[in-house]
C-alpha cells in the first residue's frame, strides 16, 4: 500500500544511531490498553514505549541550541539531551518506522480564539507531531 511504500523509511547514518534505542526500548516495554480493539495494540504500545523512551531521555527546552551547519538533526538532539516538539517528534517518527510502523511529521499553529462576544482576538503557538498509521 501507498503508506507502507512511503512512510517507513529512515535514513541509513539515522539508523545507525537508532538501533541501539530500540533495544533499551525492548527491555522497557509499554502495555496498551487492554480493551482496545486487538489490532490496534501493538502500534499503541510501540508508540507509548517510544514516548516514554523519548521523554526519559531528553528534556523539552524551547531554548535548546541550535545545531552547527552541515550537522545531523537527530543527533544533535540526542547530543544535546534536549529539544522541542520538532525534536521529539522527528526522533520519535523515525523509532515508530524503524519498529515497521508507517509514522510522519506534521506541524502546525494551534489557535486559540478569544473574547468571541466582544470582538475577536486569537493566540496560539507553533506546533508540531508525529503520527503513526493504525494508532
Amino acid at each position: 500500500s501507498y503508506v507502507y511504500a512511503n512512510y517507513l523509511s529512515v535514513p541509513t547514518k539515522t539508523q545507525t544511531l537508532l538501533w541501539p534505542m530500540l533495544g533499551a526500548m525492548e527491555r522497557m516495554p509499554v502495555e496498551a490498553d487492554p480493551r482496545l480493539p486487538e489490532d490496534y495494540r501493538e502500534a499503541v504500545a510501540a508508540a507509548l514505549t517510544t514516548a516514554n523512551y523519548l521523554s526519559g531521555l531528553a528534556e523539552y527546552d524551547l531554548d535548546a541550541p541550535a545545531m552547527e551547519p552541515g550537522e545531523d538533526f537527530v543527533e544533535h538532539f540526542l547530543d544535546m539531551g534536549r529539544g522541542y516538539c520538532v525534536h521529539f517528534a522527528t526522533t520519535g517518527v523515525l523509532l515508530l518506522r524503524m519498529q515497521n510502523i508507517p509514522a510522519r511529521y506534521a506541524s502546525g499553529y494551534l489557535a486559540h480564539l478569544v473574547g468571541l462576544r466582544s470582538g475577536c482576538g486569537v493566540s496560539g503557538r507553533w506546533v508540531c507531531w508525529g503520527g503513526g498509521w493504525g494508532l
